[in-house]
């Protein structure tokens, strides 16, 4: 069941904080030529960290 995933949004602990880390593109996970590039979004709630940082992979 984690390997195939509903929607692409993921919980990680880093350095002991939860974070998420999401795709708006849900054809990520149904089309594996989507997995060339694609843009990840990560969000931990921080009082420091206001914005939802975007990533490109």
């Amino acid at each position: 069941m984690l390997k195939t995933p509903r929607f692409p949004v993921w919980v990680c602990c880093i350095n002991g904080t939860y974070s998420v880390l999401f795709s708006l593109n849900r054809s990520l996970l149904s089309d594996w030529r989507m997995e060339h590039q694609f843009q990840l979004f990560y969000y931990n709630g921080q009082n420091s960290h206001k914005t939802t940082t975007r990533l490109t992979v």
